[in-house]
C-alpha cells in the first residue's frame, strides 16, 4: 500500500524522473519539493544535495553520489535515485502507470525558484473492453489526489467529454 507518485525535474531539455511511495497522499510534495529541499527533506546533508543539483543540471551520471546514496524515507519523500530520464515532458507523460499512480509532479527547475505542478492521472475504463485503457494529466494542485482515478465511459471521446477540466497531457490508447 501506498499513494504513490511520478516526479519528474525538468531543466529545460530533459528530466530525470523519481519514484515516491506516499507522494500524492494530500498532493502534499507541491509545498516540500524546493531547490532547498530537492526530494521534500529538510533533513539531508547540504554536500549530498549540492551533488544531485549538479547531476540535474545535464542530468548526467546516476543518482548514486560519492556512495552515500540516500533511501527515501518519512524524512524523505522523493527516492533520491533517479529511475530514468527523459527527452520531454511528453515522454514523462506518456511513462506514467495511471493505474497505479495516484499524483504525478512536474518540477521546473529552469527559475531561481522550482514550481511544482501536480496533475491527476485520471484513466479511461472502456465499457466494452476492460483491458483497453488511456489516460489524461489534469493539472490539479491540491487537488490532484482527489481527482485521480478511473472513469468509465462508452468510448474514448465521452470519456474526454466528461472530464473536469481539459487535460494537459493526453495518453490515447
Amino acid at each position: 500500500m501506498g499513494h504513490r507518485a511520478s516526479v519528474c525535474y525538468w531543466n529545460g531539455s530533459k528530466g530525470s524522473v523519481h519514484y515516491s511511495h506516499w507522494g500524492a497522499l494530500d498532493a502534499e510534495l507541491i509545498n516540500q519539493i524546493s531547490k532547498d529541499t530537492p526530494f521534500g527533506s529538510e533533513n539531508m546533508e547540504p554536500e549530498f544535495v549540492n551533488e544531485i543539483l549538479s547531476s540535474f543540471e545535464n542530468m548526467s551520471g546516476n543518482t548514486e553520489i560519492s556512495g552515500h546514496l540516500t533511501e527515501a524515507s518519512a524524512d524523505t519523500p522523493v527516492e533520491p535515485e533517479r529511475n530514468r530520464t527523459v527527452d520531454s515532458i511528453e515522454e514523462w507523460a506518456e511513462s506514467i502507470n495511471a493505474l497505479m499512480m495516484e499524483c504525478a509532479y512536474l518540477v521546473d527547475i529552469t527559475q531561481d525558484e522550482w514550481i511544482v505542478y501536480a496533475y491527476a492521472p485520471i484513466y479511461w475504463r472502456s465499457v466494452d473492453d476492460l483491458g483497453q485503457t488511456g489516460y489524461v494529466l489534469i493539472e490539479a494542485g491540491k487537488e490532484a489526489h482527489d481527482l485521480w482515478g478511473g472513469r468509465d465511459a462508452e468510448s474514448w471521446d465521452k470519456f474526454l467529454g466528461n472530464l473536469p477540466q481539459t487535460p494537459d497531457f493526453i495518453v490515447e490508447p
